[in-house]
């Protein structure tokens, strides 16, 4: 019975490592081929700054979406309830993101590598906190 347990609980633990390990790989695709529209917009086609950026955040967010829902976390429920409870964990994500930034460069400071510690603490900030809400909220139609 406690070595069933034990198992239950190690198959639990690698198939979490395992969605993480296929967020990461989607994080780095649409990170790619977000800045990679971003550089297509503004430098191939002329685009301001601000638009080319947005142009890539909205193709990355898409693509984060699609490939979260169905590689990741292999949901099979609804798309128009997962596309706006996705939209929404990024906002709060975002939000989490802007309040980790501000309190990181309150206690890191403004001086050398500060403000890099800084934005890397918010960036998985950013991460952590969408994968948990697409982990147990965005993705909830899983089959």
């Amino acid at each position: 019975m406690v070595v069933d347990n034990q198992m239950e609980r190690l198959d639990a633990l690698v198939a979490l490592i395992w969605t993480a390990v296929r967020f990461a790989i989607v994080g780095v695709a649409n990170t790619a081929v977000g800045f990679g529209v971003i550089m297509i917009l503004q430098f191939g086609l002329r685009a301001p700054p601000h638009l080319a950026n947005a142009g890539g955040y909205a193709v990355g967010f898409i693509l984060s979406f699609t490939l979260n829902r169905r590689f990741t976390f292999a949901d099979q429920g609804r798309l128009g309830p997962a596309a706006g409870r996705f939209s929404l964990a990024a906002l709060v994500a975002f939000a989490v993101n802007q309040t980790v930034l501000a309190l990181a460069t309150r206690w890191f400071g403004h001086a050398g590598p500060a403000p890099v510690l800084a934005q890397a603490a918010a960036a998985v900030s950013y991460t952590l906190t969408l994968f948990i809400l697409c982990r147990l909220w965005v993705f909830r139609g899983r089959a």
